[in-house]
């Protein structure tokens, strides 16, 4: 969709002939249209209509003469989300011709002013609907409709008053009615849908009984994207593989439907995008990690070990894996994007302080990144990568061999290091004010309790609620 502008140019003329003359308010009508492209898929249609071309104000200086006109404008749209009509102008003033007279707006008042109090040698506008007069502002909302609308009118209303120590002239000023089809956010595909993938098969809509001590593939609605689950030992169902959703190519595909996110305020974040290398915080709108070894550097794709500063790396690149999951690389997050935003670097200070536990992540809806921590389940409801290990007797190749966990490596510092040596992978809980806790593999050993830096980037699981 796109969004489209209509303007209609309405000029105000005050002319002051003698004492006893009339103020007359004309308009020179005109109308034109840009387009803005917002990346969506409709374009609505939006036509503004002012049907009367002069309007009027007869106006006695002598008598101090108070007098006001209507304006009617007429807006309609088959946008979804309606439209937001303005009244604007470059001046706030009627200025005269050839000289430095002009007859100022209404000073600004709470409330307005009733025509009683209507100050003299000053013009403002009101709408139909009110009862006081407001001041003239550059820009000036008038209506905000938030669906779509066949015809619609608002009545301005212009009123001005004089005196005769005005001098007299053509007083005149231009003044834009402007409207603004209201954007349209892309509607998230969901490929369980798209694909007929079966409720029990599709990662946001599964429920405990859906996960057996057998693996299955089930699918994320995100982006389509297909993943092996099982119940381990500790009676949990645990994702088998490295996920790999990627941020950037499916933003518009995000939300607190299908993602393990529930602050609006996070959304908006996670959605907005790229930002810069200087803020206080990781970037939590793309999903890689780059160069840099600081939490501030920005996130980006990248195609191998090599390549720092590409744009196509497949996140489904095989290592070398354990058990019956894929083994694929997946994609590294940083601790902001694995936590889709809400934990990133400074999280509200500028000291870069951590605040507790990460209670959003990037796993989709009804799934969650595993808890870490020096104790277990059973002690603090934290360390679930510690009580899986004690739940397989803390024998290393059994526990690599069920969760299937591929030594991927991590990224960091410009570039993938350790792939085919270790495998990293996030939890939810805090270590001190640097680090998270983290699971940490090798060929021959696991440590459950590990914890690292949150501007690495590592792997991520997921667990279903």
């Amino acid at each position: 969709m796109s969004k489209r502008i209509i303007k209609s140019s309405l000029y105000i003329i005050a002319s002051i002939l003698s004492s006893a003359s009339l103020i007359s308010l004309g308009s020179v009508n005109s109308v034109y249209a840009e387009t803005v492209d917002y990346n969506v898929n409709i374009e609505p249609s939006l036509v503004v209509t002012i049907p009367s071309n002069t309007v009027e104000l007869n106006i006695n200086p002598v008598t101090t003469q108070f007098n006001s006109a209507d304006l009617s404008v007429t807006v309609g749209t088959n946008n979804a989300t309606g439209y937001t009509l303005t009244m604007s102008s470059d001046s706030t003033e009627l200025s005269k011709a050839g000289s430095a007279d002009t007859i100022p707006t209404l000073e600004t008042l709470a409330g307005g002013y009733p025509e009683a109090d209507f100050t003299v040698n000053h013009w403002g506008y009101k709408l139909s609907t009110a009862t006081n007069y407001l001041p003239f502002a550059t820009s000036n909302e008038l209506d905000v409709t938030n669906t779509p609308t066949n015809s619609k009118t608002s009545i301005v209303n212009f009123a001005a008053k004089a005196d005769l120590s005005k001098p007299a002239g053509t007083y005149k000023l231009a003044i834009d009615f402007a409207a603004v089809a209201n954007y349209v956010p892309p509607t998230p595909v969901d490929y369980c849908t798209k694909n007929g993938i079966a409720d029990a098969d599709c990662m946001q809509k599964m429920v405990a009984s859906n996960c057996t001590t057998t693996a299955k593939t089930v699918m994320d609605s995100r982006d389509g994207e297909q993943y092996k689950v099982q119940r381990l030992e500790d009676g949990k169902c645990w994702l088998l593989d490295n996920l790999r959703f990627d941020i950037v190519a499916h933003k518009d595909d995000i939300s607190s439907v299908n993602t393990n996110i529930t602050n609006s305020a996070t959304l908006t974040s996670l959605k907005s995008g790229n930002r810069s290398a200087g803020d206080n915080y990781a970037t939590a709108g793309v999903s890689y990690w780059t160069s840099g070894y600081s939490y501030s550097a920005p996130l980006i794709a990248i195609k191998n070990a090599s390549d720092t500063e590409g744009t196509g790396w497949n996140p489904n690149t095989t290592t070398t894996s354990y058990g019956s999951g894929s083994g694929k690389i997946g994609v590294y997050y940083n601790y902001c994007a694995a936590s889709a935003g809400s934990y990133c670097y400074g999280n509200g200070t500028s000291a870069g302080t951590s605040v507790g536990d990460a209670g959003e992540d990037i796993c989709p809806a009804g799934w969650r990144m595993p808890t870490g921590g020096a104790n277990t389940v059973t002690t603090d409801g934290k360390g679930e990568y510690q009580a899986l290990y004690a739940a397989y007797s803390s024998n290393a190749t059994n526990f690599r061999n069920a969760l299937s966990t591929p030594l991927s490596g991590n990224f960091s510092n410009g570039s993938a290091s350790n792939q085919g040596s270790y495998g990293y992978f996030w939890s939810s809980t805090r270590y001190n004010d640097n680090n998270m806790y983290d699971l940490n593999v090798d060929s021959s050993s696991v440590y459950p309790q590990y914890n690292f830096i949150r501007n690495r980037g590592y792997s991520v699981r997921c667990l279903l609620r």
